[in-house]
């Protein structure tokens, strides 16, 4: 654990490392600002992770993806554990650790669910919830609303469908009005 605790740490202050070898004057779009960063270069040598992390910033709308690249810095790091979380830091970067089971889902030729996952974790960064001081479902219930708009509402009930949980139920019975209301 402790191991993991300074890969992060490094991870975080990678801004302080990256001022010296990038033009704080170019502006990248979201896609290039990923792959620009040395800590996400594994994405690249996996075609289907590529193509799904490809589709899902086109998914983003322009406004989403800029106020997204504007955040700071974005890692994509494979972990062990369940699904996804997120580790953000109000100056350097966030770190969203994709754990086994999401990098799998991302790699499958339907990967819709994955996607939801991912886009959900984006919307943490969109909200800026590490800024924030709302309740945990509030915050969760918000970045559901990217992967919603992303068009990828039905991924993510998928998902939380797995959990018996309140907060899991609340969050379905949110995102299921919402794709009804868009139906009619």
């Amino acid at each position: 654990m402790c191991d993991i605790f300074y890969r992060l740490m490094d991870m975080l202050n990678f801004k302080k490392k990256i001022k010296k070898i990038t033009n704080p004057q170019a502006k990248l779009d979201l896609k290039d600002k990923i792959l620009a960063n040395p800590y996400n270069q594994w994405i690249l040598q996996d075609k289907m992770i590529t193509r799904a992390l490809f589709d899902l910033i086109e998914r983003l709308s322009p406004h989403h993806q800029k106020v997204i690249c504007a955040s700071g810095d974005i890692i994509l790091q494979p972990i062990s554990g369940q699904f996804s979380c997120i580790v953000q830091t109000p100056k350097y970067a966030s770190v969203i650790l994709l754990f086994p089971d999401l990098v799998r889902s991302l790699s499958n030729v339907d990967n819709s669910r994955g996607l939801a996952i991912l886009a959900h974790e984006f919307g943490h960064i969109y909200y800026q919830h590490h800024k924030k001081n709302i309740s945990t479902l509030d915050a969760q219930i918000e970045a559901d609303s990217i992967a919603f708009e992303a068009g990828l509402g039905h991924g993510l009930i998928e998902v939380l469908l797995g959990y018996g949980d309140l907060d899991s139920q609340t969050r379905v019975s949110i995102l299921t009005s919402k794709i009804l209301a868009q139906q009619n």
